[in-house]
């Protein structure tokens, strides 16, 4: 069917879009980088709300997948965020955010609902001191009740310059014990703590400090995870490139690791000053600076709130609303990137702080950025025209809009005020 649509649109304040797109849409989800996929992170919510929200809100909603927290077991303190990014034991999932029952219902559930679950993997360190865990493990430095032991680490060492590779690589991050993630053996044992995750129905994997692990040991132990689980699972690095800091660890030397890519930091810079600094123009020059194919882009994520937001530089943040969630929205729908993910956040004062932990309702400090309207509908504008090249564009009055092809038009409002504009749209 073609249809010639000549829309008037009336947009109502700075913080509206609209999405247009045939009837009959796309209805397949991404099953591969290969494609684009959109995917949100509600940080810290708990299993249990992440299990409705996929219900309710993110599989309707068009969304390909949801990260969640570190699943492990990790320090027995749930006041802060960072207590997860110590685990314990691999094998013990009791976290701040649940139980193992709760983990496996939650997956179960977003799986049905058509919403894959990326599991945020911290295994370059482990936690430092001695104690017992949140789910009751003991451990101490060294020495964890998942048979992780001392020829499993470095030998203890500070990371000082993060010109020297070897450094950054094969010594402590903030203290904490650093996996011998070159070793054949313990390879093995993360890769079985991946596969079991796998086999409880978890899709992929964000790989917390990549940037500390060699990207030939990170290559390995997904390969044998591969060999363990039957398949390879899809893994975005975190990888963070900084000018003048030592060539090897920067995130073009991770993009050849197969079905991976690598976070783009640089494209926050960007959002940043396209939309927190008011330059709405410069939206349809974002690009990435790692090889597109190899990307995944975002707007911030739990880093850059935390740190950004507790030295009152929160101009691209969820503490502030509207221009974040116009960029959020743009986020999903411009195609660049492989992976996309909105972030959804929570109300914070002090950097340390962590999640309410109470059933995540978009109430008491929740603050549900990809509930938001157009956030919301994004995702399924960007499944219907997925694969589909931008054929027209501009930024005329205030008003941000293109189509993809004959599949969608996207129109976003970035002033105060209503506009009222007509545009000739060919939808097919």
């Amino acid at each position: 069917m073609n249809l010639k649509n000549h829309k008037r649109l009336k947009l109502l304040s700075s913080a509206v879009a609209l999405t247009l797109s045939v009837s009959a849409f796309n209805t397949a989800r991404a099953d591969s980088y290969e494609q684009e996929m959109v995917i949100v992170h509600p940080f810290q919510w708990t299993y249990n709300s992440i299990a409705s929200e996929c219900t309710e809100y993110l599989g309707p909603a068009g969304f390909d997948g949801v990260q969640i927290s570190q699943p492990a077991e990790h320090i027995n303190r749930s006041d802060v965020w960072w207590a997860v990014y110590q685990p314990v034991n691999f094998y013990n999932y009791t976290t701040m955010t649940g139980n193992e029952s709760e983990l496996r219902a939650m997956i179960k559930v977003c799986n049905e609902a058509g919403v894959k679950v990326f599991a945020d993997a911290v295994f370059n360190q482990r936690a430092s001191g001695s104690g017992t865990g949140i789910g009751g493990s003991s451990y101490s430095d060294y020495s964890y009740a998942d048979g992780f032991n001392s020829g499993d680490f470095h030998s203890s060492c500070s990371i000082n310059s993060y010109t020297d590779a070897y450094q950054v690589r094969y010594c402590a991050l903030s203290g904490m014990p650093d996996t011998a993630t070159d070793n054949d053996s313990t390879q093995t044992k993360i890769a079985y703590y991946l596969a079991n995750l796998m086999d409880m129905g978890i899709y992929g994997f964000r790989i917390d400090a990549a940037k500390h692990m060699g990207y030939t040991d990170i290559d390995s132990i997904l390969s044998k995870t591969a060999n363990i689980a039957g398949k390879r699972p899809p893994a975005y690095l975190e990888v963070i490139g900084a000018y003048g800091e030592a060539d090897d660890i920067q995130p073009s030397k991770y993009t050849y690791i197969d079905n991976a890519v690598v976070t783009d930091f640089d494209y926050v810079s960007q959002m940043t000053n396209v939309f927190g600094n008011g330059n709405y123009g410069g939206a349809f020059d974002l690009y990435t600076s790692i090889d597109g194919a190899s990307a995944e882009v975002f707007v911030n994520n739990h880093d850059n709130e935390a740190y950004r937001c507790s030295a009152g530089t929160c101009s691209m943040n969820t503490q502030n609303n509207d221009n974040y969630n116009l960029a959020q929205s743009w986020l999903a729908v411009w195609p660049v990137g492989t992976v996309r993910q909105v972030y959804s956040g929570y109300s914070f004062t002090e950097h340390d702080t962590g999640g309410p932990l109470s059933a995540a309702r978009c109430e008491g400090g929740w603050l549900c950025q990809h509930r938001v309207p157009f956030v919301l509908n994004a995702p399924r504008f960007a499944r219907a025209t997925r694969g589909e090249a931008v054929t027209t564009k501009g930024y005329d009055d205030g008003i941000l809009w293109f189509n993809r092809g004959a599949k969608g038009f996207y129109a976003m409002n970035t002033t105060s005020g209503s506009v009222t504009r007509t545009f000739s749209v060919a939808m097919s």
